[in-house]
């Protein structure tokens, strides 16, 4: 098995599942999904004629972990859990400690003079600069296209469409899980270089936007570090859910849902952000899809402390929880908190 470490950087405005009012389409959400990152890459490879990608294509072994936007001075931003909150008047961020649902006490003030003046801001980006959390907030840009009609080659009344896309120039980072060792051999297969690789991510790639470079390198010693990191961090070990979760029975109705385990961890509770549902719709039968509901990034997962491995932890972090991780969710990364 071999771990990449995955760096991607915006150069053309960039929108991804962006929700749609009228004629304007949004970028929406604060990260790149595996999923996206695993079809451009794969389409790339596709485009190039690569032998070996069709057997990635038809039984997927990679894992593609959502990448998440680095801060101007370089910090890693992770979504914040339902335990983060923010002062309105200040904008500092505390954390409350991991306790049962029974004993928590939401904080009322920040000091002598901000009082009742917080805000939960779990699922937001955040990061640590100097021992101190602070909030990522990404730039946007706001752009303008006529459409064109095929048939008369000449733009139409009424086919003017607005983007909010996000800002070039922002960083992200991420990561490639290759049990077999297939990734490096596609890429240099078809003469492409793991240093730069030039992908097309989300909508209206065929007008410029998305366009994204690609840095591919293995990182040899991620798991002796992340063990060395959660083993010398004092903290209850939680499971952060960087991308949803979708293998968890809960029940909908509880604002802490019990959650009996997470594959074969025992789960003490749950803190969520939201509920994120995932359905699809059939063209043969007009009728919708089974829906699935599941946990959405920012959740934290709080295990049964009792025979846990950190190194077992490490491997579930790489591999994700579920069986949707080669479809980039599932993702989780451990925590002390």
């Amino acid at each position: 098995m071999r771990i990449y470490s995955l760096e991607l950087t915006v150069n053309t405005p960039l929108i991804i599942t962006g929700a749609k009012y009228g004629r304007v389409i949004e970028h929406s959400i604060n990260y790149i999904p595996g999923s996206s990152i695993r079809g451009s890459i794969l389409t790339l490879l596709k485009f190039m004629n690569s032998k070996l990608v069709d057997e990635e294509i038809s039984t997927p072994k990679m894992i593609f972990h959502p990448a998440y936007p680095i801060s101007q001075d370089g910090n890693q931003s992770y979504p914040s859990d339902p335990l983060t909150f923010k002062c309105k008047i200040c904008g500092e961020i505390v954390q409350l400690p991991v306790k049962s649902p029974e004993d928590l006490r939401i904080p009322t003030k920040y000091g002598e003079n901000h009082i009742c003046m917080f805000k939960n801001i779990g699922g937001s980006l955040i990061y640590c600069r100097n021992g101190k959390l602070k909030s990522l907030n990404l730039k946007h840009a706001f752009i303008e296209a006529v459409g064109i009609n095929k048939m008369l080659r000449s733009s139409e009344t009424g086919l003017l469409y607005s983007y909010v896309a996000l800002a070039p120039g922002v960083v992200f980072r991420g990561l490639v899980i290759d049990p077999i060792d297939r990734l490096e051999q596609m890429i240099k297969d078809v003469g492409l270089s793991m240093n730069s690789l030039k992908l097309k991510i989300g909508r209206r790639v065929s007008a410029g936007l998305g366009r994204v470079e690609a840095k591919i390198a293995e990182d040899k010693n991620y798991i002796d570090r992340r063990i060395k990191q959660l083993s010398s961090t004092n903290g209850t070990l939680c499971l952060l859910a960087k991308s949803p979760v979708f293998n968890l029975d809960y029940d909908e109705k509880d604002i802490f849902p019990t959650v009996k385990s997470i594959g074969s961890l025992p789960v003490k509770y749950v803190f969520k952000t939201g509920i994120v549902e995932v359905s699809g719709y059939s063209i043969k039968s007009n009728t919708p899809k089974v829906m699935i509901k599941g946990l959405n990034i920012g959740s934290l997962i709080v295990p049964d402390a009792r025979n846990i491995c950190v190194e077992d932890l490490v491997k579930l972090e790489l591999h994700g929880v579920g069986p949707f991780s080669t479809a980039g969710l599932n993702i989780v990364e451990v925590v002390k908190r």
